[in-house]
């Protein structure tokens, strides 16, 4: 298996270099900004940004007034902007470190929570209106998946849009159709990294509203992975046949169950076009 070539390693440079710059251009545009964030960690690609996307989020975190541009609950993309800022905001750390799963609330996300109920109606129940709109849908559905305890608002956010967009799935036309079933299907912070992105990305180039620069990046990134991972997992399958035999017998029957499985996995997983997960269970084998 031949490594990364040289010409497609420099022409990753040369995109992040230019997905570098956007984001920059972008920081005076929080609804492009995030926008832009949430396309970089869909496609798997955020970790060459890391820094810059950290220092962003944390500098919204921080503010206390952000102009949603909402005039009122009717907003569709209102609602898709408030539902996409509250999520990349909570997924990126606002949980403490300590292990106790406490929610650390900045200002900013308590006044999040409560500018979602500028989308219910008298009744205290989201306004119907709000469920002909897929695309902000999917947004609120994504940011429920992330409540705590005791956030009742994100509960009912969750009733509301999941109820609505299992309703719309079946009228809905590609790539929207596809986003939809798959987020109902795997929540977008419980799926693997690398899986998500080969998904995002089949999804993502046929969509006329993408960012090419983005794609470009996001293909030519996964595939050096993989080759990298298909490497690693070359050497590490003639390990496999040394290791057998330095174990003790009670140990080996063991082993060689457990290779067994992995092998099974590495099967069904290769005929789907994902065989690189397989690296990190035989990893855990190794140690």
């Amino acid at each position: 298996m031949q490594a990364p070539s040289f010409e497609i390693e420099a022409r990753i440079r040369v995109l992040k270099s230019k997905v570098e710059m956007e984001l920059r251009n972008a920081s005076n545009q929080p609804k492009e900004e995030m926008i832009l964030i949430d396309a970089l960690q869909r496609l798997g690609v955020a970790y060459h940004f890391e820094d810059m996307i950290e220092d962003r989020l944390h500098n919204i975190s921080t503010m206390t007034q952000v102009n949603f541009d909402i005039e009122d609950g009717d907003n569709h993309d209102g609602l898709y902007i408030v539902a996409l800022y509250f999520r990349l905001l909570r997924q990126q750390g606002y949980h403490l470190s300590s292990g106790k799963c406490a929610i650390l609330q900045s200002s900013y996300v308590l006044n999040q929570i409560k500018v979602f109920r500028k989308f219910r109606d008298e009744s205290g129940e989201f306004k119907a209106l709000l469920g002909r709109d897929a695309r902000s849908l999917l947004r609120l559905y994504e940011a429920s998946r992330l409540r705590v305890q005791g956030e009742e608002i994100l509960e009912e956010a969750l009733i509301f849009s999941r109820k609505n967009l299992e309703a719309m799935l079946p009228h809905l036309s590609s790539p929207l159709a596809e986003q939809v079933k798959h987020s109902l299907e795997v929540p977008l912070h419980k799926g693997m990294s690398r899986l998500e992105a080969r998904h995002c990305i089949s999804v993502y180039e046929t969509d006329v509203a993408r960012n090419n620069l983005l794609l470009e990046l996001a293909m030519l990134d996964f595939n050096r992975l993989r080759t990298l991972h298909q490497r690693e997992l070359k050497d590490i399958s003639r390990w496999e046949v040394a290791a057998v035999d330095n174990l003790p017998k009670y140990m080996q029957v063991c082993f060689l169950a457990l290779l067994d499985v992995v092998k099974e996995m590495e099967s069904k997983l290769t005929d789907r076009g994902s065989s690189y997960p397989v690296q990190y269970a035989k990893e855990a084998e190794k140690i």
